[in-house]
């Protein structure tokens, strides 16, 4: 079955800079994977973030836009003033409080190459068998 219409299908994701901790205080995000229509959505906002015209600003509200395309969780992002955890929140994510632009790149690396690496597939939630 194609791994769009797989129902438990999640790809979960760890930043780089986060791959040292223990894999239990890891923060991770979760995303489903891109139907084609999506993906060519997700690559046109990405493009168009390097366009003469488009303003810092701009970029970074258009990768955000991009990555929320496919976002539907995280875990283990913790507050560092309150020390809790941000849950998250489909209506008002705030994933452009919890990362940094590079960290965005990152994550938008990672969807436009669906993150389906060795680790990611370990980290899924794809049915056995």
């Amino acid at each position: 079955m194609p791994l769009v219409l797989e129902p438990k299908q999640r790809i979960r994701i760890v930043l780089e800079t986060d791959k040292k901790k223990p894999k239990e205080k890891q923060p991770y995000f979760i995303f489903r994977a891109l139907s084609c229509r999506e993906a060519k959505k997700v690559v046109r906002i990405a493009d168009s973030v390097y366009e003469d015209t488009v303003t810092g600003e701009d970029a970074i509200d258009k990768l955000i836009e991009a990555i929320n395309i496919s976002l539907i969780g995280w875990g283990n992002m913790i507050d560092p003033e309150s020390c809790e955890e941000i849950i998250y929140d489909t209506k008002d994510n705030k994933l452009d409080l919890i990362i940094t632009m590079p960290e965005a790149q990152e994550l938008m690396e990672k969807i436009q190459s669906q993150g389906v690496g060795d680790e990611e597939l370990k980290n899924s939630e794809l049915p056995s068998g």
